[in-house]
């Protein structure tokens, strides 16, 4: 039970050639394992429905220590993705409570998903927020001791964190693990002699999933027990609110002067409305908010937005916003929520529209980063280089990727011409925009690299390929026993992901045996859901639904039925936001 056994991936890293983003990933996923000696070795779960206190304390234990070792890299702000996309599973009818029921050990492989991971590792933050860090600390070295060498469910772990802080841990708790969901918070508040008289509210936050709106999360109307931090622009003193109604009321003698914020740092897992004035008092004073409460205005505005349940102006707002934005982690929100939005527009004629907003977007912050590093400039700033030049590749910005193929030309020659830190984005471009020639240059810098990085990198720079004759070869290569099993499984998802998903789910119905044969008896379900995931149409929700009906084991069902839902969640979408995005976009 002490062994730990890595993928070569995931473990070897060249001094000489990985990025700073691959040393922390590496470095994080190194913190997860190694956890696993307590959380899963020491103490282990007493059945796979307490999974998640195996996994999401390794989750949230890798984050942290990982941000101890690299705290100039805003790691707790960039693991925010992580429970946006937990949210955002957590809106749908088929999401699941962290603690579900597991009745056989066949049904324990649908168990590792986001919400175990992501959701369970943001509820133990806040957790741990609530309670303190010292009491929590306390709370989980009392626990890790008592049952050492034993079995526990997560009630042992609240008598723990209970006795520890004082607080009434099980029935907060049981709230966030034992029912599915996510709260939305309305907040409002008006300024009287000088205080403000702040106003929660508490109902499910649901995605509509069908064009007349209807809540996909159910008629049950859930409530949780949240804990709120109420604060100010500009600092100054907090209040801290545990809503456990359906609303609750606060009084801020803060003179009114400064807007409100809430959760201003970032930590809850809840998502947050604000009544109009106070939204555009926030929107005018962005560049002055923590960055924890600007990627929350962000994406609590975009997730609104996409539900239907705030303006697509008050995101457009923000948006046009971030042409300084410092943090990796805002522009990836950014940055996904475009992609989100691209997602919709495929097959549209007015698909450039949305391209060369994305592009105005964009293109000054990549200007004043340049294409070459500083030797003075943080490593933050180098992702970003990066993230910004293959993005604005992908949209077609003509001057990116005439500059990123010479540099992928030069490269080739003589690697050391190139920073670590563009050459993953380098070698996209010139996969994106491949010709012939630059794409058997790949499968040869594939086939021969001498790291899984390195090879990697190769293979999925072909996924992107524009040409549809190139995008073919590599979907052929998914049957490719040279390929290494990790790449083969992921090489179809990704080739649909880049603009050519009939291609790919054609390929993968006509391969289905060989496919399957390939992989875990359960993960054809993940696999194949995976491939028509970004679909904005019911009718692949259909034929994903029929072919997995017809080719699945029943167990396999799990992931298929979410792929499914994520499919009519997004035709939905698609029908309800596009035409106004249209008009958006025509009037800027």
């Amino acid at each position: 039970w002490g062994a730990i056994v890595y993928n070569e991936s995931v473990l070897l890293v060249d001094p000489a050639t990985a990025t700073a983003a691959t040393r922390r990933r590496v470095h994080g996923l190194l913190a997860h394992e190694m956890a696993h000696q307590w959380f899963g070795n020491l103490v282990t779960m007493a059945w796979w429905d307490n999974l998640w206190l195996n996994e999401a304390f390794a989750q949230w234990m890798a984050i942290k220590a990982t941000a101890r070792a690299y705290p100039q890299a805003h790691l707790w702000l960039r693991a925010k993705a992580g429970a946006e996309n937990a949210m955002e599973l957590d809106a749908r009818a088929t999401t699941h409570p962290i603690q579900q029921p597991v009745t056989r050990d066949s049904e324990a492989e649908s168990a590792f998903d986001t919400i175990t991971y992501d959701k369970g590792s943001a509820f133990v933050r806040m957790l741990e927020a609530w309670l303190g860090e010292a009491a929590f600390r306390d709370g989980i070295r009392a626990y890790l001791k008592r049952h050492r060498y034993s079995n526990t469910t997560s009630a042992d772990l609240w008598a723990a964190l209970a006795a520890s802080s004082g607080k009434p841990v099980a029935a907060l708790a049981a709230d966030w693990t034992t029912q599915p969901g996510v709260p939305l918070l309305d907040v409002d508040a008006q300024c009287d002699a000088g205080r403000h008289r702040v106003v929660v509210r508490q109902q499910p936050f649901r995605v509509p999933d069908d064009g007349a709106g209807a809540s996909a999360a159910g008629a049950v109307e859930r409530r949780w027990s949240v804990p709120v931090q109420l604060g100010s622009v500009g600092g100054g003193a907090t209040d801290s609110l545990l809503l456990r109604d359906a609303s609750a009321v606060v009084v801020r003698d803060d003179g009114c002067a400064a807007p409100l914020v809430v959760d201003a740092d970032g930590v809850g897992f809840f998502r947050v409305r604000y009544a109009a004035p106070l939204f555009d008092a926030l929107a005018s004073r962005w560049r002055e908010l923590p960055d924890g409460a600007r990627l929350k205005l962000l994406a609590d505005t975009s997730a609104l937005v996409r539900a239907d349940q705030a303006p697509l102006a008050h995101w457009l707002t923000l948006v046009e916003r971030v042409d300084d934005e410092p943090r990796l982690a805002i522009w990836d929100q950014v940055l996904a929520d475009l992609e989100r939005f691209d997602r919709l527009s495929v097959g549209e004629t007015e698909r450039p529209a949305l391209h060369r907003f994305v592009v105005r977007v964009v293109a000054p912050r990549f200007a004043r980063l340049g294409w070459d590093e500083r030797t003075d400039e943080p490593d933050e700033e180098r992702q970003l280089r990066a993230r910004l030049a293959a993005t604005l590749s992908r949209y077609g910005d003509p001057a990116t990727i005439a500059e990123g193929q010479r540099r992928f030309a030069r490269w080739v020659a003589d690697p050391a011409t190139l920073a670590p830190s563009l050459v993953d984005a380098v070698v996209e471009i010139a996969g994106r925009h491949a010709d012939v020639a630059t794409y058997e240059t790949l499968l040869a810098l594939a086939r021969r690299a001498p790291t899984s990085e390195e090879r990697f990198r190769a293979y999925r720079a072909m996924a992107t390929a524009r040409d549809p004759a190139l995008a073919a070869r590599t979907v052929a290569l998914a049957l490719d026993r040279d390929v290494p099993l990790i790449v083969r499984h992921e090489l179809l998802s990704s080739v649909a992901q880049w603009d050519h998903r009939e291609l790919a789910w054609n390929f993968a119905r006509e391969h289905a045996d060989a496919l399957l044969a390939d992989m875990k008896l359960f993960d054809g379900g993940r696999a194949f859901a995976a491939i028509v995931a970004m679909s904005a149409s019911a009718t692949t929700a259909d034929e994903l639904e029929a072919f997995a009906q017809a080719r699945l084991p029943v167990d396999a069902l799990v992931e298929v039925r979410r792929g499914e839902d994520e499919i009519r969640t997004r035709a939905a979408l698609k029908a309800r936001l596009w035409p106004g995005l249209v008009a958006s976009l025509a009037q800027r």
